[in-house]
């Protein structure tokens, strides 16, 4: 865009200095995310989950390798038609493919894929930036915004699809925005936009946030939208999924249907409280940094001004924003798509400002002095990121060591069965008392708790209650562990906490909580001394229900009312 030329002049100034400092930024940011990426490092049940889906079939493939081109192609066919019916059919393809290159048990095959694909982004987001602007050096801050932002470092190291789903849905906009007119990259930005969608079902409402982007090009060129690229855009999208979707009798939308329906009905389950709208906006000042909020959101001084040939990234992430407010769970990962749009946003407000101070050296300086405070924050936050890690593997170390063939209880079940040899002797945690008899009476000795005990064992099911539900409340209260370990830090817990929000102001007070509460921790426990414990305070309370008070009224006493 012409107007953003302007943008080239300040940066021109310090040509080699500005060039070396952002490709500096990039390549350190491209490094943290491959850092120590081999290391089976988990943090969620989902990426355990994913590790183990298919698992007997990736066994046999690993014991009888193809011998032929054409017998690799059938056992890539049966994968894809295996991951046809999931939710995430491209996503569980790929993790699916270590047992072809590196063996089923290579656990950290899912996190190299998503460093892989976080950094192909940044430098996607280079490109697209470079031809939205018409500047190179916009083009280069926001992919330098992008390398060492918090959030999309977190994902590019994680085990799970939000890195290529982030990756997907950006090339998929860039072949919508950068051409024009409608053309032959219409299609493949359906392409792309549909495999965002095979990666992560929630994209099905990419057509919609297509649709925001040429209703914003109508309101700022005053021109009628381009209703022809949009219908065949949209049309080629809903074309292949349903292609894809039909294949074997329509077993992927056997699934994902009634999963969404289930997720809608979901919905209803958390009062609406205007208070999390703000749940978006407040992750941009507390995942990212103090002055990364500032300076996006600082995108409002140019709305007054009218400079709307800034604002359509700021906007496109706004939209995402609120159309993700909606739904039960208000979690960071449903706008990581958008990061790459945040970069953009954030680094054209800083660049238009210092154009606006070209002839203020005070003002240049102050603005220089905020440009460091802003990287000096994302920095920062990504090397704590790239270098925190979870102590699950040790957890289930400490307990091989007293007995190889251990068997327990886990609130994180799908993780730390990753372990073990037998992942069998590892089971999920009862949710009632008598449940939790019957697991002991079939030789499961110890117990474990995690921080996903506040999420799947709140008090009245509700998230991040302090209060946890039946007798998992008098274990943690009362009840003294073999074995803690320090598990996540507080900035793994932060992220915890916030990637699965539901309630904004809940999950704010839980984190004020957990460091004098020790949330974050694992506990490991003996379960037959705290069976004993809590058969003892039932036999207690029994015995106090069945004991008649001293100052309650006898039968005979009560009144008769008065006619």
């Amino acid at each position: 865009m012409g107007e953003t030329k302007l943008m080239n002049r300040n940066f021109e100034k310090f040509r080699l200095f500005a060039c070396m400092g952002l490709l500096g930024l990039i390549a350190a940011g491209i490094t943290l995310r491959f850092t120590k990426i081999t290391q089976n490092q988990f943090f969620y049940y989902d990426e355990g989950l994913y590790l183990e889906h298919n698992i007997d079939f990736l066994y046999y493939l690993q014991h009888h390798p193809p011998d032929t081109l054409k017998q690799l192609g059938r056992y890539l066919q049966v994968s894809a038609h295996m991951a046809l019916a999931d939710t995430k059919v491209l996503w569980f393809f790929l993790c699916d493919l270590r047992a072809y290159l590196v063996g089923a048990d290579a656990w950290y095959f899912t996190r190299l894929l998503s460093a892989i694909f976080g950094s192909l982004t940044v430098l996607v987001l280079y490109r697209f930036a470079r031809r939205f602007y018409d500047s190179r050096w916009v083009g280069l801050f926001s992919a330098a915004l992008l390398s060492i932002f918090p959030s999309h470092l977190y994902y590019s190291r994680l085990g799970m699809q939000e890195a290529l789903s982030t990756f997907c849905f950006l090339l998929g906009f860039y072949f919508y925005v950068i051409p024009k007119k409608f053309g032959w990259r219409t299609f493949l930005s359906s392409f792309f936009f549909m495999l965002a969608y095979f990666t992560n079902y929630r994209l099905v409402v990419i057509p919609i946030l297509v649709g925001f982007c040429e209703f914003y090009t109508f309101l700022r060129l005053k021109q009628f939208p381009d209703v022809r690229k949009y219908v065949w855009n949209t049309l080629g999208f809903v074309t292949l999924v349903f292609w894809v979707g039909s294949i074997d009798s329509g077993q992927h939308f056997a699934v994902i249907l009634p999963w969404m329906w289930h997720q809608t009905n979901l919905a209803e389950k958390e009062a609406f409280h205007w208070y999390n709208l703000l749940s978006y906006p407040y992750f941009t000042f507390r995942l990212e940094s103090l002055f990364f909020g500032l300076f996006f959101w600082a995108n409002f001084y140019h709305v007054l001004k009218k400079r709307w040939y800034l604002l359509y990234p700021f906007f496109q992430v706004c939209f995402q924003m609120l159309l993700f407010s909606f739904p039960e769970e208000k979690g960071a990962r449903y706008v990581c798509v958008v990061y790459p749009f945040m970069a953009m946003a954030a680094a054209a407000c800083i660049a238009q400002l210092f154009e606006d101070q070209k002839n203020r050296l005070i003002g240049q300086v102050a603005l220089a002095l905020g440009v460091g405070l802003l990287v000096g924050s994302l920095a920062g936050k990504s090397w704590a990121i790239a270098h925190a890690k979870s102590e699950y593997r040790e957890a289930m170390e400490y307990l091989t060591r007293i007995d190889k063939n251990i068997k327990l209880v886990s609130s994180q079940k799908w993780v730390m069965d990753l372990y073990v040899e037998n992942p069998n002797n590892v089971q999920d945690l009862p949710h009632t008392f008598p449940q939790m008899l019957g697991m002991f009476s079939r030789g499961y000795r110890y117990l474990v708790l995690d921080p996903q005990t506040y999420i799947s064992w709140g008090k009245n099911e509700i998230r991040f209650n302090p209060e946890l539900d039946n007798y998992v409340a008098f274990v943690v209260n009362e009840v003294r562990p073999i074995k803690t370990f320090p598990h996540f830090n507080e900035v793994l817990l932060e992220r915890f906490v916030l990637e699965h929000n539901e309630n904004l102001v809940r999950s704010i007070q839980f984190l004020k909580l957990a460091k004098e509460h020790e949330f974050g921790k694992i506990r490991i426990y003996d379960m037959a001394p705290m069976i004993e414990n809590i058969m003892k305070l039932m036999v207690i309370q029994n015995s106090q229900a069945n004991k008649p008070q001293p100052n309650s009224p006898q039968p005979s006493s009560i009144e008769k009312p008065k006619k």
